[in-house]
């Protein structure tokens, strides 16, 4: 029987080597899924994080900006149009007659004040501008919001580690001060205070675990992930610089930030659109040039209204429904025409258009001036909270040395029988709380430097020190 089970094994292998194939592909396709799912450090995270529905969205702004501006300039370019035409004409005096025209145009908007098309490439330019910084300050404000995710995970695991440790030696200084009350060496308070040390140290470790899970959760969102990484790399923890220039970073906020360019590019559409109100109050000229012979001609006009000049080129036949014979001019005609639209009355639309472009540029102004205003606020408030991060750091690593001093303390008088090893456990468990509060301090320091450079329009990477 087990001769014939092979032949039979590998005849049903044979039969089913596409379903192998599928099997195959699927698992190609999990394991790349899983590698997108386990980016493990922070570079990678990053470069995940250039994905989220957020940058996403702001990419789109700016590639639907692009595709105005570009419809826009192929308005304002040279246009070619072709335009034919009949006509049926009965004076009374003649035989009716039927026309046909074939016009070939060429247009060309012009460059003057009065162009209305030029207004608005301005603001359509001015909003691919504003998408490019916008998108810029998308990425930036998600690394922040990357490495800050990233780091407090690595540090509430490091805190759940901490207090299941806390647990356990709680829960043996117990065990000891039953011993040693069952042996009259200790009171019944110092073992039921113990008790409450351990009730406490219970309801933290699930706290613990409580914190992560929501670190994991917004590192997920941060990083634009449906599951938070499985694992992540202990890195080298971020070590922010002891000083900026703050001065340097409040004149580079006026030149960089998204809000304050922005305005800028306010006030340049507002006072574009008070050069086009001021240049439509005057008269509009139109000029022609036309010079036909016999049944071909030739335009040129220009108009200061539309701002636009257009050369035509026009083919005209005439065929008489009688059967008699059609008469054309001829010679030559030059023709040439010089018009202007001068208005008498406009119930006041002319100053009142005045007037609204002059608010206009005014309000600008103002709203430029108060983005400058908040964005030197918003740089102080931040290298505010830049400072106040490197003292806590300053603290803590004060603390981390006083912590270690004091276990080598502890650890002589332990040789000497003056402590018990319990008391060295318990100071081991301060050293490992130091690091953990140096390493928070440190995190934190390091975010707020990002948030600082963010406020004054900086780049962020995620690796700056």
């Amino acid at each position: 029987m087990r001769i014939l089970a092979k032949p039979t094994l590998i005849s049903s292998r044979k039969q089913a080597g596409p379903w192998y194939a599928v099997l195959a592909c699927a698992i190609v396709l999990g394991l790349t899924w899983s590698y997108a799912q386990s980016a493990t450090d922070l570079p990678q995270l990053l470069t995940q994080a250039t994905k989220t529905p957020t940058v996403t969205a702001a990419t789109a702004q700016l590639e639907a900006a692009k595709a105005n501006l570009r419809q826009l300039q192929s308005q304002n370019g040279l246009q070619l149009s072709l335009t034919p035409g009949v006509s049926a004409t009965n004076t009374g005096t003649s035989s009716p007659s039927v026309g046909f025209s074939t016009s070939i145009s060429l247009s060309q908007a012009l460059p003057l004040p009065t162009n209305p098309l030029g207004i608005s490439l301005l603001q359509a330019e001015q909003q691919v501008r504003v998408a490019v910084w916008s998108l810029k300050e998308v990425e930036n404000l998600q690394r922040i919001a990357v490495v800050k995710a990233f780091f407090f995970v690595i540090l509430d695991k490091e805190n759940l580690k901490l207090q299941q440790s806390k647990l356990e030696l709680a829960q043996r200084t117990l065990d000891t001060l039953k011993q040693q009350l069952a042996q009259g060496a200790t009171d019944a308070l110092s073992m039921l205070a113990q008790q409450n040390q351990v009730a406490v140290e219970e309801a933290s470790v699930p706290l613990a675990e409580t914190t992560l899970q929501l670190d994991q959760i917004n590192l997920a969102q941060a990083v634009g992930l449906s599951s938070p990484p499985a694992t992540l790399e202990n890195p080298s923890w971020p070590a922010p610089p002891t000083s900026v220039d703050l001065n340097a970073y409040l004149a580079h906020t006026q030149t960089t930030l998204t809000s304050v360019l922005s305005a800028s590019e306010a006030l340049v559409l507002a006072e574009a659109k008070q050069s086009l109100t001021q240049a439509q109050s005057f008269p509009p000229i139109s000029l022609g040039l036309s010079a036909s012979h016999g049944s071909m001609g030739i335009e040129l006009s220009l108009n200061s209204q539309t701002a636009d000049a257009k050369l035509s080129a026009t083919y005209r036949s005439n065929e008489a429904l009688t059967g008699a014979t059609s008469t054309q001019p001829h010679g030559t005609v030059l023709q040439a025409t010089l018009g202007a639209v001068i208005p008498l009355w406009d119930s006041g639309s002319s100053s009142a258009a005045a007037a609204q472009a002059q608010a206009g540029v005014a309000q600008a102004q103002e709203a430029l001036a108060q983005a400058k205003q908040n964005a030197e606020q918003s740089v102080r408030s931040a290298y505010l909270a830049y400072e106040q991060g490197l003292s806590n750091l300053q603290a803590a690593r004060n603390a981390r040395i006083l912590a270690q001093k004091q276990l080598g303390l502890i650890q002589a008088q332990q040789a000497a029988g003056l402590k018990t090893m319990l008391d060295v456990e318990q100071q081991l468990i301060q050293v490992r709380a130091a690091d953990l509060a140096l390493h928070q301090a440190s995190v934190n320091a390091y975010v707020a430097y990002l948030q600082l450079r963010q406020a004054a329009g900086y780049p962020i990477q995620g690796g700056e020190s």
